[in-house]
């Protein structure tokens, strides 16, 4: 009897772990606040690699003080939002690709494309993010993005221990793969 309520016990924490690491991998959690000078002075770095079609009002920025690695447009508020890791960790080039994206976004909601579509074939916002900042920044991004994911999961035991995240890495990564390939479609 004590045994088996340990093995249930084991198997609760082991469930409720690979779950909340399955949330702190890859939602977003945090404040936002307005980008500090430097953040600010990097993101105009990355914004003067790339030229948006007039027309396009340009969105604030805000950061997302997370853990996670992401970035989103939010096209009704027209606003652009950077996690920390990113906008610390990212170059400028990477932050420039990134950002070209989530104007991808942002021009897309303004073409009335319904951000279900939008999030179904994400890769059409990869191309309108390229067609900003050029292909070779926008496959940078990507590839970084790609990459954060792929070093969690490098050894072995992280891979047994978080299955549930392992499992989405495995999802993401099929679909960066797939996006890249659309990117490198592009004409140079």
């Amino acid at each position: 009897m004590a045994l088996s309520k340990l093995i249930r016990a084991s198997i609760i924490i082991y469930l409720v772990f690979n779950a909340g690491s399955h949330v702190s991998l890859y939602t977003c959690l945090g404040f936002l606040s307005k980008p500090t000078k430097a953040e600010i002075h990097k993101i105009k770095q990355a914004r003067n690699l790339f030229i948006v079609e007039p027309g396009v009002k340009e969105p604030g920025f805000f950061i997302q003080h997370s853990q996670c690695y992401n970035a989103w447009a939010d096209p009704k508020k027209n606003l652009i939002s950077i996690s920390r890791p990113v906008i610390n960790e990212f170059s400028v080039e990477e932050l420039a690709g990134t950002l070209g994206h989530e104007y991808g976004h942002l021009i897309a909601s303004s073409r009335s494309t319904p951000t279900g579509e939008q999030m179904r074939e994400h890769w059409k916002i990869d191309i309108v993010g390229a067609e900003l900042t050029g292909k070779k920044l926008a496959l940078k991004a990507n590839h970084r993005f790609a990459s954060i994911h792929a070093e969690l999961f490098k050894k072995t035991w992280t891979r047994f221990l978080l299955q549930l995240p392992y499992y989405r890495f495995r999802e993401i990564k099929k679909k960066y793969e797939f996006r890249n390939e659309k990117l490198k479609e592009l004409p140079d």
